[in-house]
């Protein structure tokens, strides 16, 4: 009975890894490297871009301390979403992704109004490169 039970049980993990590959498959976007044209990030990426903003503003684009603390606040309240979010969800990938599509786009206009033009240029580019890199950076509010 118990080798009943573990063959059924491998079997049937192995049916259920089969199925999330497909499922992940079938929402991979299509276009340019990595997403819709223009090479946009799939949504998996956009669930990491949270934290991959925190470290471009503060590694790559160098704000200084007083545009750090700004953006701080707007990007704890994205954490905070996303958070809530994966704890809403009951693993729905779908819901996932839209969601953080929107906590993606929601943190981008905040950030707009604390970092200048220049500086949401040059985190966008090394969002870019990072995406382009495989190191899954992704772009703020892009994904499905």
């Amino acid at each position: 009975m118990k080798c009943i039970t573990v063959i059924m049980s491998i079997v049937l993990a192995i049916a259920i890894v089969g199925i999330a590959y497909q499922i992940t498959q079938a929402q991979r976007p299509q276009g340019g490297p990595g997403g819709f044209g223009g090479g946009r990030a799939p949504a998996a990426r956009a669930m990491q871009a949270v934290g991959n903003t925190w470290a471009g503003i503060a590694f790559e684009v160098k704000v200084d301390n007083e545009t750090l603390e700004k953006a701080r606040t707007h990007l704890q309240q994205a954490w905070d979403a996303r958070k809530k979010l994966m704890k809403d969800s009951a693993g729905d990938m779908r819901i996932i992704a839209q969601g953080m599509v929107k906590i993606n786009e929601s943190l981008d206009e905040k950030l707009k109004t604390v970092l200048t033009e220049e500086q949401m240029k040059k985190l966008s580019e090394w969002e870019d490169s990072q995406q382009q890199a495989g190191m899954g950076g992704g772009r703020r509010g892009e994904g499905i």
